[in-house]
């Protein structure tokens, strides 16, 4: 049902809206007082309102006022619903028939009910005005009127968005501008890409069908989502009786086994293990984009940033465009530098399924005069 939601199509229409946000994202930094010289922020808090801004308009059709507000509804809306679920999500993921036994529940009821009174409220005035708008809530609105949806079914399917769209794609994007900002020789090498794309669009801006030619960028983008991985691993549970037997042209490292997996099972892959493994990326340790520049097949085998099989991350064009655009705009106008009051190497914060770091990611913005 909702796969038509994220073509490219779709995510072209999404792409204006995006790109106001963006220009959002530039006057809150060019506004900051020592920007000239040198502003010092916590980038993952940085990233967060840049993410929640695009997912209130995106997928709830209003505005999220996030760099405006330091304490917006939407803001603290989006805080509840994130944090007290993480934990709860790591059980349901490793645990479904035990947490059904116990009935957890991930996201708060007064969360629940603001969120469908937010959906309820501007699809009613959508309704009255006669408003077409294209964004991904027209799209499961009239998705609800075919398939007889109710607000509250309507407002799950966009609020999984928080999970495609906010909290993941916000530390993707504070990773690269953290790696980023440690290797500055790669850093101006991404802002000439940028650059010289922008000159020789038709447009004189990067348009959305240039976001899969620019290579560099996606390189980066990709690197640092290896070497800095949001998610460490990712489940699948089995559906049929399986008997996995390692091949035999696999790796000489791998030990030969045979392995009945029954029904019910809930296999974990390692994700964040493979990108750190030295068998199939030379130097792990090491923030090399020019890895994804080629075609190499052993990365393929191993690099899932964003799941795989038929349950792969239904969301991965949208948080992948906007991870995109944000790092364009902050790398075009900023050079980003380390400060000192990063704390390495990173602590992360216990107690849920994604690496968020504990003390913060502290970068140095300062504007480009060109």
């Amino acid at each position: 049902m909702l796969s038509p939601g994220f073509t490219s199509g779709k995510m072209k229409t999404l792409f204006h809206l995006i790109e106001q946000v963006n220009e959002r994202l530039l006057t809150y930094l060019d506004l900051k007082p020592d920007i000239a010289t040198g502003q010092t922020l916590e980038t993952q808090n940085l990233c967060r309102r840049f993410t929640l801004d695009n997912v209130a308009l995106s997928a709830f059709g209003i505005d999220g006022q996030s760099f405006e507000n330091d304490e917006s509804d939407f803001m603290k809306l989006a805080t509840s619903f994130i944090a007290p679920g993480t934990f709860a999500l790591s059980m349901l993921q490793t645990f479904p028939l035990a947490s059904r036994l116990i009935s957890l529940k991930v996201i708060p009821k007064k969360v629940e009910e603001a969120l469908i009174q937010i959906v309820s409220d501007v699809l009613d005035h959508r309704n009255k005005s006669d408003i077409v708008a294209n964004d991904f809530l027209q799209f499961i609105s009239e998705l609800g009127e075919k398939h007889q949806l109710n607000y509250a079914e309507i407002t799950g399917h966009a609020a999984t968005f928080f999970e495609d769209g906010y909290e993941t794609s916000a530390l993707v994007i504070s990773y690269v501008l953290f790696n980023l900002s440690r290797h500055p020789e790669i850093q101006q090498r991404l802002r000439s890409e940028i650059l010289h794309t922008e000159k020789t669009s038709v447009t004189g801006k990067i348009t959305y069908e240039h976001l899969g030619t620019m290579s560099y960028l996606n390189a980066c983008i990709y690197e640092s989502m290896r070497l800095c991985p949001v998610l460490e691993h990712f489940t699948r549970v089995c559906k049929r009786p399986y008997t996995y037997k390692t091949a035999n042209e696999s790796p000489a490292h791998l030990k030969r086994m045979t392995v009945k997996i029954d029904v019910g099972t809930v296999c974990i892959i390692p994700f964040g293990g493979f990108c750190h493994d030295r068998h199939y990326f030379e130097d792990p340790k090491e923030y090399k984009p020019e890895r994804f520049l080629n075609d190499n097949s052993s990365i393929k085998n191993v690099f899932h940033p964003f799941g795989g099989g038929h349950r792969i991350c239904l969301g991965q064009r949208f948080g992948i465009m906007q991870v995109r655009m944000g790092v364009i705009q902050i790398i075009k106008n900023f050079q980003v530098s380390l400060s000192s009051q990063t704390k390495l190497p990173f602590e992360f914060l216990p107690w849920t399924i994604l690496n968020k770091v504990k003390h913060g990611v502290w970068l140095i913005y300062k504007k480009i005069q060109y």
